[in-house]
């Protein structure tokens, strides 16, 4: 697994070999990023359920501005601040370039709160997940998202899932067929 574009491209990336982490594919994290374009550039980022950090990572490496960074593993966590690392010296990142942070909670406890809202959350849980806590995740941590028309809740899940909510409407599909995982892209409805 690599970084598939921007300044640390090629980058490999470590994460734990068990069945509980399912990084988003090289491919899939490619189709996504290249959905949203330049959008990402100078952007603030929310990397839910991050692993190895894949998604907030390749963000980070296209030139996000900001990201925060849950996940609950702490064996994961520590490797996915390797990762960050291995990309901002690829990337030739400093520190005051980028505001970056880690926290090792459970997405279901963590509260957003001290931060301002974010252009970009990633959703990719463990695909048990989703079908029972698909909405209760874009009902609680869509509150979180910019007002801004460009702000995105992308969120991975198996094609076999159809989450709807009534704040948010689907702006894209990647991916095909119910058995593939599948990329939703959710913005806000206006009214």
């Amino acid at each position: 697994m690599r970084i598939t574009g921007g300044r640390a491209r090629g980058i490999k990336l470590q994460t734990l070999n068990t069945n509980s982490i399912r990084p988003a594919t090289d491919k899939m994290r490619q189709a996504v990023f290249s959905s949203i374009g330049d959008n990402i550039i100078d952007k603030s980022i929310l990397d839910l359920f991050s692993g190895s950090g894949s998604l907030g990572l390749e963000a980070i490496s296209r030139g996000a501005s900001r990201c925060v960074f849950i996940e609950k593993n702490q064996n994961q966590l520590k490797l996915l601040k390797q990762n960050f690392k291995a990309v901002c010296k690829s990337a030739n990142i400093k520190s005051s370039d980028f505001s970056a942070f880690f926290y090792n909670v459970d997405v279901f406890k963590w509260n957003p709160s001290e931060f301002d809202n974010f252009d970009y959350i990633f959703l990719d849980p463990p695909f048990a997940l989703v079908e029972e806590n698909g909405f209760v995740l874009i009902d609680k941590y869509g509150n979180f998202l910019n007002d801004s028309s460009a702000s995105r809740i992308v969120f991975e899940m198996p094609g076999i899932n159809n989450i709807k909510h009534k704040d948010f409407e689907i702006v894209k599909k990647l991916g095909h067929g119910n058995r593939e995982p599948t990329v939703v892209f959710y913005k806000r409805k206006t009214i």
